[in-house]
């Protein structure tokens, strides 16, 4: 069975504020968005299977290569840093 899988979809806004991106970070919640802000652009992303499957790869090969290499390695996930 083939399923077509949606593909990653993305929006900027320009001219937000720093005040309107933490209202959309509220109103966004734990919903499966991505939000970014840069210098007033916003951008929102609904990130595609394709782009999740590529995270994790990158995720095991890091891992592996800090075990072999003796680097610590910490994982950030989906971490929502905040600094106008």
């Amino acid at each position: 069975m083939i399923v077509a899988l949606p593909s990653e979809q993305k929006f900027l806004l320009t001219g937000m504020t720093w005040s309107e991106y933490e209202a959309m970070l509220k109103i966004v919640g734990e919903r499966p968005i991505r939000l970014t802000y840069d210098q007033g652009t916003l951008e929102l992303m609904s990130p595609s299977y394709n782009h999740e499957r590529w995270k994790r790869c990158f995720y095991i090969i890091f891992l592996v290569l800090g075990e072999e290499l003796d680097i610590p390695f910490f994982s950030g996930g989906s971490t929502t840093f905040r600094r106008e």
